[in-house]
This record gives structure tokens, C-alpha cells and sequence, in this order.
């Protein structure tokens, strides 16, 4: 009788074991979902603010200059400019989100996590939009 009882504990332990490891799957690979949306919505709140920024240095003229600083935890994004289709990319662990601005008139660009440590410099240079580091 007690070698019948050990199997059944051993039984009911195993199914435990699978139950609860099936859990911890699921639970991790919604958390990596979650993360990779969190990166994702930064990512275009930064496309966001930047674009912002362009649309109102080109709607006040060559005048006005603006400056825009990422938050350090930021710094690990790629920025870019598409004059083809007037779109700024945001690019952060292998996603890419696309923001449009109002003019097309911006200078294509590159910033890369190097750049992004210092603030940006938004103005008009030789009539046309400039994004530059620092």
C-alpha cells in the first residue's frame, strides 16, 4: 500500500510541476510582449515630440531655433528623415516607427545612440530644415 501512495504522489507532483511551468511560459512571453510594446510606444513618443519640433520651426521661420534633449534611457534609438516621403523613422530594438511632419522641406539626417546623448539643435539653415547633435 505505500509504494501505490508514493506513485500517486509522484503523479500529482508532476502534473503540478507541468501546470505551473506552462504558467511561467505564458507569463514570460507576455511580458516580452509588453516590453517590446513599451519600446514601441517611446519609441514614437519621441517621433512625436521631434516632429513637433520641426513643424514649429518651420511654421515660425527662419528665426526661431529649438533645442530637444531624449532622456538618457532613450539614448539606444537611431533617428532618421525620409525626404521621399516626409516621414521621420524612430528605430529602437529592431522596431521602426514612422511619424509624418507638415513640410518636407527638412534636410535628410542620421542620429545615431552617439549623437543622441547631447541635445538636438532644430533650425533653418540654407533654406531648408536642419536636425544636428549638439
Amino acid at each position: 500500500m505505500r509504494g501505490f501512495f508514493s506513485l500517486d504522489a509522484i503523479f500529482a507532483l508532476t502534473l503540478l510541476m507541468v501546470v505551473c511551468s506552462s504558467f511561467l511560459h505564458v507569463y514570460q512571453a507576455r511580458m516580452e510582449e509588453a516590453r517590446g510594446i513599451g519600446e514601441g510606444l517611446e519609441a514614437r513618443m519621441v517621433g512625436e515630440e521631434l516632429a513637433g519640433a520641426i513643424n514649429s520651426v518651420y511654421s515660425n521661420g527662419s528665426g526661431l531655433e529649438l533645442r530637444l534633449s531624449l532622456p538618457a534611457r532613450l539614448s539606444s534609438l537611431t533617428l532618421s528623415f525620409d525626404p521621399s516621403s516626409g516621414e521621420l523613422v524612430v528605430e529602437r530594438g529592431g522596431r521602426s516607427v514612422r511619424v509624418g511632419t507638415v513640410c518636407n522641406n527638412v534636410e535628410a539626417f542620421l542620429l545615431t545612440s552617439e549623437n543622441l546623448r547631447r541635445p538636438l539643435r532644430i533650425y533653418w539653415g540654407e533654406n531648408r530644415i536642419r536636425v544636428v547633435s549638439g
